[in-house]
C-alpha cells in the first residue's frame, strides 16, 4: 500500500498533467481500485500476520560496547548475547544518536535526532531528572510502537521509559508509553539510579543540592528586597508579584529538601499501564519481575504479531544484582551485573524458542549509549568499558560514548555468522521495523534513520548513511562521514570535554571550542542571569493575564468578500462586523488556502497548506462528505489551539467543525476538536448541508450518488467475474479475498443508497464535547443555541486567557434564518442569513464588553473562502457576492474564490481605523496567536504562515509573503508574487476551470467547479495579471503587452520548483476510501442504524 500511495502522491503533484490523459471513466476506475486496496489491507489483516515477523526489541543501559564477549571482551561471559550474534549480523559501527538515556532513546523510539523535537537539552541536566517533571516525548511524535500498532501488532514495553509522565496534571499521562503507541507497560518510568538503593552515594543529590540551596537562598533575598522596599516606600509592586516570587522560592527549598531522601519515594517506581504498583520499588526481586512479565507478554501473544521492546535496567548503577549472580564474575560486581544481564537475555530467547517462533521473530540487541568511566566507588570500576574507544557515557563527541553493540537475528532471513562494518544507527532501527510491519514511516517529518534490511541482507554493501551528526545535548560536538568511494570514515570534531576530575558537561562552561576561541569563555558568571531568567519564567506561569490576551476568532461560511459592508456592501447591512473593521485593522488582501472548506479550515489551524497535511484531494470530492468517512485532520498536526492549551489557555469550538470525527471505530474520535487541543467543543462535526433542511434540494447526493453507482457497478463485476472464474476453475482465488471485494462493494451500495434521505441523519448531527445531543439537529434553534454557548463560554472564563473560535453555521445553504431576520434585506433569504450573522457577531462584541474584556482581547474575523455563485433556487441566488473578484467557491485560482474580509482588532495595541493592503494569508492566524500566547510555533515542520503583528501594528511596512500558491485540491491552479521592490503583483494561472456555459463566470451546469480532468484548461504559457493594476483578472497580460512578461514567469517557475522541494508525501485524507461512509465509524446516540436523540430538549 505505502509504494502504491507514495506513487499515486508523486504522480498528481506535477499540476496533474499526467493524469489528464485519463478518461472520467478511467480515473473512477483507478480511484475505486485504490480505494479496494486500502479496504482489503483492513480486510486481509490477519492474512498479512503470516508474513509480518514478531519483533523482539532488546536494549541494555550503560552497556560499553567491550562488555561483551563477540565484541572482543574475553573475561566478561555473555554466552547468550554471543550466540545471538553468532545467528545473525554484528555491526561494528553502530551508532547512537545522543550519549545519554533520554535523548539516546527518544530517537531510538523516533527515528530522528533529539534535537528535532525538543529532546535536546542546553543546560547541563540531558536527562529527565524527576517523574514529577513536566517535560518528556512530545505528544505529537510518532513511534515506531505506534506505526506498528496500526499494523495490527500488540506492543508491549518492559523495563525502563526515561521519557516523561504527566504534562499539566497528576493522570494527564500524556508523555507515557501507552500514549505512544504501546499496548502494554511494565516497568519504570523513571531510570535506576543510586538512590533507589539504601546506602549508595546519591546520584541526583550531589548534583543538584547545591544548585538548589543557592537558588533558594537568591530567591529568599530576593523577596525580603521587594517586601523591604515596598514597605519603606522606595518603590511599588504588587503582592501578587511578591507572593509568586516567595512561591517560587519555596519551590525551590522543596526540591532542594526533597533531594535529601525523597528521591526514592519519588522517582524509584514500578507501574502496570497506569497504576503504579510498587512506591518505592524492592530492588531484589525487580529483575525476576520484568523477565516474568516478558516471558508472559510472548506466551500471551504467541499467535502475533507483537512488538516486544524489554528496555533492561541493567547495567545501569546501583548495579543491583541478585544474589545467584553476586561474585560470579572476575570484574566485580558491574561484571556480575553485565553477567546477570546475559542470563535475561538467554531466558528471553528461549521463551521465543518455546514457542517456536525462532524463524518468525526479528530480534535486536543493543545498548542506549556507551559505558559510564567515571561510575566509580573508590577505586572499584561501576561503570563499562568501551574497548579500544576513547571516551564514554555524556560525551558526544567520542566514539567511546556514542559506538555500541549491535546485533539482529532472524532466521532463513538474515544471514548467520555475520559482521557488517557500515555506519549504522539507533534510529534505523524505526524505519527497519516500520518496514518489517508493513507500514511506512511518516511522511510529515525529517526521519534520520535508513531502513536496515538492504543491508542486512546484503541486497547492497554501503549503508545509507554519508553524514551522522553528533550531538551533546543541542550542541553539535563531531560529524562523522563516510565517503564511500574511497572507503574513508572521516570524523571532524568542534567541540570536545575537557577532561578532569568532575562530571563532564555540553556547553561553553566546560568546553573548549575549536576554532571559536571567544566561545570558549568560561560562563559561571551568568548564573545569577539564570536564577533571573527561571523566576520570569515562573512569574509568567503566576500572573498569566498580565501580558497574554484572550483570543476571539470569528469566522463566516461561504460569506463573500463583496457582502460586507466596509468591504463595500452598500445594500446589505452589516454595523457590527463594519465597527470591528472601524476600530481596527481591515486587510484587502486576505487569502484563504483553499477554496473550499475542508482544506482551507485544516489550513487555518495548522499554518500549512493543505497539501502539506493530506488534506488536498486528488479527486472530484475534495471535502469531508460524512460524519462515518474515515479521513480528517490528522492526529499528528499541531493546531494553535493545542499550541495555546499548553500555554494555560481554556480552548473551545463553537460551530462548525467539518475535518472529520474517527479513524477506526465509531468512538475513537481520533480527528474530534478535543483530539486537536480544544478543552470544549459544541457544534456540527460536519457542515450545514441542503440535506439538514430536508425540503431543500440536496447537496451531497448529487455530487455522489453518480460515483458511488458506478464503485458499485464496477466492483459487482469484479465479484461476479472472480466467482465465475473460481467456479469454473480459470483460475484459483481464495473465498476471503472475494468476500473482501463483494464487502466493498457493499459498502458502496450502502454509501448510494444512503445518499437518498439518510443524510440528515447521518450529517445533520450537534455535539457537546464527544456526546451527541441532537440527530438529526433541529435548525430552528441551532443559531441561538450556538449563540448562547459562545457567551457563555466567554462568562465562564473571563478571569483567564481564553481562546474562543465561533465557527458560524451562516451563511452556507440552506441558509437557516430566525423568524425575526426573514425578509428583513433587499437581497432575499441569503441577504437575511447574511445581517442575521452580523447580529451574531454583535452579540459576541457584547459579550466581551460586558465583562471588560474589550481591551484585553484580540478579535479577529474572516471567511473560509469565497462565496458560492452556484448556490441558486430557479433565478434565486443563494451563495455570496465576491465584489468585483472573478470566480468563486471551489476555484482554486480566481480571487473570488480565495479572497476574503479579514478583520482584526485589539484596542490599545493594534490602530484604528486601518487598511492594509499587503498579502496576507488565513494561515498567518496560526503563528500570529501563537506569538501573543507567548509561545513558538512548531520546528520540525514547515509553517507557511507568517506571525500579522509587526505589519498591523506598522513595524514593518510589507508582508512576509513574497509568493503565495493556490492550489485546488492537491492540483497547484495558480501563484501570486508580491514584487515589493516595485510595488507589482503578479499572478499566473496555469490551470482554470471551464465555466458553464462559456463565459458564465461559473460552472453552473455541474453546481461546482472542479480541479482537473475535461473541467479545466491549462495554460501554456500561463496567464499573468498584475493585481495591482487589473484586480479583476480581466485582461490577462503577453509577451506583446508587458516587456517583463518572460522574467516574470520564469522568477514564478523558480518559485514553484523550491517550493515543491519542500513538500513530501504523506496519507492522503480525502482519498477516495477515506470520504466513503462506513457504517462502523457512524455517530450515533442511539443503537445503530436507529440513531436519533434530543438531549438539547431535556437540558432545556
Amino acid at each position: 500500500m505505502g509504494v502504491a500511495q507514495e506513487c499515486y502522491t508523486t504522480c498528481t503533484k506535477e499540476k496533474g498533467k499526467y493524469w489528464e490523459t485519463f478518461s472520467s471513466y478511467g480515473r473512477s476506475y483507478l480511484a475505486t481500485l485504490l480505494a479496494f486496496g486500502l479496504f482489503l489491507q483492513t480486510c486481509g489483516m490477519s492474512a498479512a500476520m503470516e508474513s509480518k515477523p514478531n519483533i523482539l526489541l532488546l536494549m541494555a543501559d550503560d552497556l560499553g560496547i567491550g562488555d561483551i564477549g563477540c565484541y572482543g571482551n574475553h573475561t566478561i561471559r555473555t554466552p547468550n548475547i554471543d550466540r545471538l550474534a553468532k545467528e545473525g549480523i554484528k555491526l561494528t559501527q553502530h551508532i547512537a544518536a545522543a550519549p545519554l538515556c533520554t535523548p539516546s532513546r527518544a530517537a531510538f523510539l523516533t527515528g530522528r535526532y533529539p534535537i528535532r523535537y525538543g529532546m535536546a537539552s542546553d543546560n547541563r541536566y540531558r536527562a529527565l531528572q524527576w517523574n514529577a517533571g513536566s517535560g518528556g516525548l512530545p505528544v505529537n511524535e510518532t513511534t515506531f510502537a505506534k506505526l506498528l500498532q496500526k499494523q495490527g501488532y500488540t506492543t508491549g514495553l518492559i523495563g525502563k521509559w526515561h521519557q516523561g509522565v504527566n504534562c499539566e496534571s497528576l493522570n494527564d499521562y500524556c508523555h507515557h508509553p501507552l500514549n505512544h503507541g504501546f499496548d502494554y507497560f511494565y516497568g519504570m518510568p523513571f531510570t535506576l539510579l543510586n538512590n533507589c538503593q539504601k546506602n549508595k552515594l546519591p546520584e541526583l543529590d550531589a548534583a543538584l543540592q547545591a544548585k538548589l540551596w543557592f537558588y533558594t537562598q537568591v530567591i529568599a533575598l530576593a523577596v525580603l528586597t521587594v517586601i523591604t522596599g515596598k514597605i519603606v516606600g522606595l518603590f511599588s509592586t504588587s503582592w501578587k508579584i511578591v507572593t509568586c516570587m516567595a512561591l517560587a522560592g519555596f519551590l525551590f527549598f522543596t526540591l532542594w529538601f526533597s533531594s535529601y531522601g525523597f528521591v526514592q519515594y519519588w522517582n524509584c517506581i514500578l507501574m502496570r499501564n497506569y497504576d503504579i504498583t510498587e512506591q518505592p520499588m524492592k530492588l531484589e526481586r525487580t529483575a525476576s519481575l520484568m523477565l516474568k512479565e516478558a516471558v508472559s507478554f510472548i506466551e500471551r501473544n504467541k499467535h502475533g504479531p507483537f512488538l516486544l521492546f524489554v528496555s533492561f535496567l541493567h547495567v545501569h548503577t546501583p548495579l543491583y544484582t541478585t544474589e545467584k549472580f553476586l561474585g560470579k564474575s572476575r570484574h566485580g560486581i558491574y561484571g556480575d551485573n553485565v553477567e546477570e544481564m546475559d542470563w535475561m537475555v538467554g531466558n528471553i530467547l528461549d521463551a521465543i524458542d518455546k514457542e517456536g517462533l525462532k524463524n518468525s521473530t526479528f530480534t535486536y540487541f543493543a545498548s542506549d549509549h556507551g559505558g559510564q568511566l567515571e561510575a566509580q566507588e573508590g577505586e572499584v570500576q561501576l561503570g563499562g568499558w568501551n574497548g579500544i574507544y576513547k571516551g564514554g557515557k555524556g560525551m558526544g563527541g567520542w566514539e567511546g560514548g556514542i559506538r555500541v553493540p549491535g546485533v539482529c537475528r532472524w532466521p532463513g532471513v538474515l544471514p548467520a555468522e555475520t559482521v557488517i562494518d557500515e555506519p549504522t544507527s539507533l534510529m534505523d532501527i524505526y524505519p527497519t521495523v516500520a518496514y518489517l510491519g508493513g507500514g511506512t514511516v511518516p511522511q510529515d517529518r525529517v526521519i534520520d534513520g535508513h531502513n536496515l534490511m538492504p543491508l542486512l541482507q546484503g541486497r547492497v554493501h554501503q549503508s545509507e548513511h554519508q553524514f551522522i551528526f553528533h550531538y551533546c545535548g543541542s550542541y553539535l560536538h563531531a560529524v562523522r562521514w563516510h565517503q564511500k568511494d574511497s572507503g574513508i570514515l572521516w570524523k571532524a570534531h568542534y567541540v570536545t570535554p575537557k577532561f578532569h576530575p568532575e562530571v563532564d558537561h555540553c556547553f561553553l562552561e566546560n568546553w573548549r571550542m575549536r576554532g571559536i576561541p571567544s566561545e570558549g569563555e568560561d560562563l559561571r558568571q551568568g548564573r545569577s542571569l539564570a536564577i533571573l531568567l527561571i523566576l520570569c519564567l515562573f512569574l509568567k506561569t503566576c500572573v498569566p493575564n498580565a501580558s497574554k490576551p484572550n483570543i476571539l476568532l470569528i469566522m463566516a461560511d461561504d460569506l463573500g468578500i463583496g457582502d460586507v459592508g466596509c468591504y463595500g456592501n452598500d445594500t446589505l447591512r452589516t454595523p457590527n462586523i463594519d465597527h470591528l473593521a472601524k476600530e481596527g485593522v481591515r486587510l484587502t488582501q486576505h487569502i484563504a488556502a483553499a477554496p473550499v472548506c475542508t482544506p482551507s479550515r485544516a489550513a487555518f489551524l495548522t499554518g500549512r497548506y493543505p497539501i502539506r497535511s493530506g488534506m488536498g484531494s486528488s479527486i472530484k470530492q475534495h471535502i469531508v462528505f460524512w460524519n462515518g468517512a474515515s479521513g480528517g485532520l490528522p492526529p499528528n498536526e499541531t493546531t494553535f489551539a493545542r499550541i495555546l492549551q499548553r500555554q494555560g489557555y481554556t480552548t473551545a469550538l463553537i460551530g462548525k467543525w467539518h475535518l472529520g470525527v474517527n479513524c477506526e471505530s465509531r468512538n475513537d474520535h481520533c480527528h474530534h476538536p478535543l483530539n486537536h487541543g480544544f478543552s470544549y467543543f459544541y457544534g456540527m462535526p460536519f457542515s450545514l448541508v441542503n440535506e439538514c433542511h430536508g425540503r431543500e434540494n440536496p447537496e451531497l447526493s448529487q455530487s455522489l450518488q453518480a460515483t458511488y453507482w458506478l464503485h458499485t457497478q464496477i466492483i459487482a463485476l469484479a465479484v461476479l467475474t472472480l466467482l465465475i472464474g473460481k467456479l469454473t476453475n480459470l483460475f484459483s482465488v481464495k473465498w476471503k479475498t472475494i468476500s473482501c471485494f463483494a464487502t466493498c462493494g457493499f459498502l458502496f451500495f450502502i454509501s448510494w443508497f444512503s445518499s437518498y434521505g439518510f443524510t440528515k441523519y447521518w450529517n445533520c448531527i450537534l455535539m457537546r464535547n464527544h456526546d451527541i445531543t441532537e440527530q438529526p439537529m433541529k435548525l430552528e434553534k441551532t443559531t441561538f443555541n450556538l449563540l448562547k454557548e459562545a457567551v457563555s463560554f466567554i462568562e465562564r472564563n473571563k478571569q483567564e486567557p481564553f481562546l474562543l473560535l465561533v465557527s458560524f453555521l451562516h451563511v452556507h445553504t440552506p441558509l437557516i434564518t430566525t423568524e425575526k431576520f426573514r425578509g428583513r434585506s433587499s437581497h432575499g433569504l441569503y441577504g437575511d442569513n447574511v445581517e442575521e450573522m452580523a447580529w451574531l457577531v454583535g452579540k459576541l462584541l457584547e459579550a466581551i464588553d460586558k465583562e471588560g474584556l474589550k481591551n484585553s482581547t484580540f478579535v479577529y474575523f474572516a471567511s473560509d473562502h469565497g462565496g458560492f455563485l452556484e448556490a441558486q433556487e430557479g433565478n434565486v441566488q443563494r451563495g455570496g457576492w465576491n465584489g468585483i473578484y472573478k470566480g468563486g467557491k471551489a476555484m482554486g485560482g480566481w480571487e473570488g474564490g480565495i479572497r476574503v474580509p479579514g478583520i482584526l482588532r485589539w484596542p490599545g495595541v493594534l490602530p484604528a481605523d486601518t487598511v492594509i493592503d499587503e498579502p496576507t494569508s488565513l494561515m498567518d492566524i496560526y503563528p500570529t496567536v501563537v506569538h501573543l500566547a507567548g509561545s513558538a510555533v512548531p520546528q520540525d515542520r514547515v509553517i507557511d504562515g507568517h506571525n500579522l503583528m509587526p505589519l498591523l501594528q506598522g513595524t514593518v511596512q510589507h508582508s512576509e509573503h513574497e509568493f503565495m500558491f493556490h492550489y485546488c485540491g492537491v492540483y497547484l491552479h495558480a501563484v501570486r508574487w508580491h514584487q515589493k521592490d516595485s510595488g507589482a503583483l503578479w499572478k499566473a494561472h496555469y490551470t482554470t476551470p471551464v465555466f458553464q456555459p462559456e463565459g458564465a463566470g461559473a460552472c453552473y451546469k455541474s453546481g461546482i467547479c472542479h480541479c482537473f480532468g475535461e473541467d479545466v484548461t491549462h495554460h501554456d504559457p500561463p496567464l499573468l495579471f498584475d493585481l495591482s493594476r487589473d484586480p479583476s483578472e480581466a485582461n490577462p497580460l503577453s509577451p506583446d503587452t508587458e516587456p517583463l512578461f518572460d522574467a516574470v514567469i520564469n522568477r514564478i517557475e523558480r518559485a514553484v520548483w523550491d517550493h515543491h522541494g519542500t513538500l513530501t508525501p504523506v496519507p492522503q485524507q480525502l482519498s477516495a476510501y477515506n470520504i466513503v461512509w462506513k457504517p462502523w465509524l457512524q455517530p450515533c446516540c442511539g443503537t445503530f442504524p436507529f440513531c436519533w436523540c434530543d438531549e438539547e430538549d431535556d437540558r432545556t
